[in-house]
């Protein structure tokens, strides 16, 4: 779909003017991308005229849904109403906007060996390792058929009891992979999946470390199961995003469907809109969440709201494969609220934060970035 069509369909649901053969055709592709739903979520909030004044720490959203789609130019609209949203929003936030926006600041990049392309690696549950970035196309490895789209991945195979494949995703990189049971999974950077290639009778189980979003397959006689580290995940057919990159805070955000959580005695069932999170004495908690900063890393971008440094710094290594030092660990706990983008390179995003004079940045002969 063109860009300018897009626009178009959206702007003119949004307004009430959308014919019922584009009302159609728009609600296809919002079923079909999440990023797609998401962005349109706070095109919504927008248009609906919402309270402005809490609405104006989306200004980043607002611009990242026009770099998202790459538009060179306003599309052309009747009434216009997303660029007058969002000249209100640049206006009263112009500092937030700085944290998108391109920087000419020279500074030292990383090495070419720093930046070289890692791999992704799958162990078949037989033990052979297959390097993705060679073996593409659709081959038999023993009992398994894996099918290499490049970024888009399908294994099946015997079930094999006891025994499991293992997909790694290593920093820099992100992937999909489809189960035999039709089940799609997207892990993000740094990030592993533990799966057989066939199920067998009992419930499907497979297990997460990192971050990855599912949508599960249904089949109401073989509930899935997602174990993470201290937690497992029951579902039937869903869509949710399960987080463990934080040792002993293991998020599951449920985007459609039903989820049971649950940890020993302690379990919770989440409703579209909750994320379990633990709370006093690990105690299993359900709270809503917002869906641009759980969700955004789908979309490839990191938005942060008030978030301290730290946690913004532990962004770059999965991402970008960089690894970051505070040369003074108060700048830990300096806060920043913005954006991190997948696709740009490391520097746009370290100048963006410099030119809000939250800190200052090197690289040094190793290409570790140091935070002074």
């Amino acid at each position: 779909m063109e860009r300018d069509d897009l626009y178009r369909l959206v702007t003119d649901d949004l307004n009430g003017d959308i014919s019922p053969e584009d009302k159609i055709l728009l609600d296809k592709l919002l079923a079909e991308k999440l990023e797609y739903r998401l962005l349109y979520e706070d095109f919504k909030n927008i248009h609906s005229g919402t309270d402005i004044a809490g609405e104006l720490d989306k200004l980043d959203h607002v611009i990242a849904f026009e770099q998202t789609m790459s538009a060179a130019k306003p599309p052309k609209t009747r009434r216009g109403w997303y660029w007058t949203a969002a000249a209100v929003f640049a206006g009263g936030l112009a500092l937030g906007a700085t944290v998108l926006m391109n920087s000419n600041r020279q500074v030292a990049s990383p090495s070419a060996a720093a930046r070289k392309k890692p791999t992704i690696n799958l162990q078949l549950p037989d033990g052979q390792i297959i390097d993705l970035a060679i073996n593409k196309g659709t081959n038999r490895f023993g009992d398994a058929v894996v099918a290499n789209e490049g970024d888009h991945l399908t294994v099946s195979g015997q079930n094999l009891e006891g025994k499991q494949a293992i997909l790694q995703v290593p920093p820099g990189l992100e992937y999909k992979i489809t189960l035999s049971d039709g089940t799609d999974v997207k892990l993000n950077s740094a990030s592993t999946l533990i799966f057989p290639t066939s199920f067998g009778d009992g419930d499907r189980v497979v297990s997460v470390q990192g971050e990855a979003y599912f949508k599960v397959s249904k089949n109401a006689e073989k509930p899935f199961v997602v174990k993470l580290r201290s937690s497992a995940v029951k579902v039937i057919g869903t869509e949710f995003n399960v987080n463990t990159y934080r040792e002993n805070a293991e998020q599951v955000a449920l985007v459609e469907g039903r989820v049971k959580i649950g940890r020993g005695a302690d379990s919770l069932t989440l409703v579209p809109g909750e994320q379990a999170v633990y709370g006093p004495a690990g105690k299993l908690l359900a709270t809503s969440f917002d869906k641009m900063t759980v969700l955004g890393w789908m979309t490839g971008v990191y938005y942060f709201s008030d978030a301290p440094l730290e946690e913004v710094f532990k962004v770059i290594p999965r991402w970008f494969g960089v690894n970051v030092q505070f040369d003074n660990n108060v700048w830990k706990q300096h806060h920043f609220t913005g954006a991190i983008e997948r696709n740009k390179p490391v520097t746009h995003s370290l100048n963006a934060i410099k030119s809000l004079g939250l800190v200052d940045y090197y690289f040094d002969k190793d290409s570790v970035i140091h935070i002074k």
